[in-house]
C-alpha cells in the first residue's frame, strides 16, 4: 500500500511540476508573441514620439502646370535665377531676377512673404532646383520649381 502511494504521490508531484512548467512556458510566450506584444509597443511609441511634421518641400511642376498657376494667381512670384546676361536675352514676363548665387542673401528682402506663391525657373533646371532647396530652407512655404526657360513654349520678353 505504501508503495501505490508513493507512486500516486510521485505522478501527481510530476504533474504539478508539469502543470506549473507549462505555465510559464505560455506566459514567456505571451510576452515574445508579436501579436500581444505589438499593441504594448504601439502605445508606448505613440505616448513617446513627437507628432508627425511634414518635412517642407517644393513642388516640381511643367511649363504648362506653370502657366495655369500664373493665369489662375497673378500675384503669383515667377522667380528668374540665372544671371543678369541670361535674363537680358530673353525671359518670362513679369520675372523677378535673383540670380541664384546671391539667392540666399536677397530673398529675405526682396521676397518678404514667405507664403507668397514662387515659381522658380533658370535655363535648364538645375540651378533652379537648388534655388528652391534655399528658398525652403528659408521658410518658404509655396515654392514651384519649373525647369528651365530652353522648355518653356509660351511668351517670352525678348529685347
Amino acid at each position: 500500500m505504501k508503495r501505490i502511494l508513493k507512486n500516486i504521490l510521485a505522478v501527481a508531484l510530476c504533474l504539478l511540476l508539469t502543470l506549473i512548467f507549462v505555465a510559464c512556458t505560455e506566459e514567456e510566450f505571451d510576452q515574445n508573441n508579436p501579436a500581444t506584444t505589438e499593441s504594448a509597443e504601439t502605445e508606448t511609441l505613440d505616448a513617446e514620439a513627437p507628432p508627425y511634421v511634414e518635412t517642407p518641400a517644393f513642388q516640381q511642376i511643367d511649363a504648362r502646370a506653370a502657366m495655369q498657376m500664373i493665369i489662375e494667381h497673378p500675384d503669383a512670384i515667377i522667380l528668374d535665377v540665372r544671371t543678369e546676361e541670361e535674363f537680358a536675352e530673353g525671359h518670362i514676363p513679369d520675372a523677378v531676377l535673383i540670380p541664384d548665387y546671391e539667392l540666399s542673401a536677397r530673398a529675405a528682402d526682396e521676397l518678404p512673404n514667405k507664403d507668397a506663391l514662387i515659381l522658380i525657373y533658370c535655363r535648364s533646371g538645375r540651378r533652379s532646383v537648388d534655388a528652391s532647396h534655399i528658398l525652403v530652407d528659408q521658410g518658404y512655404t509655396q515654392v514651384y520649381e519649373f525647369g528651365g526657360i530652353q522648355s518653356w513654349p509660351f511668351e517670352v520678353v525678348v529685347p
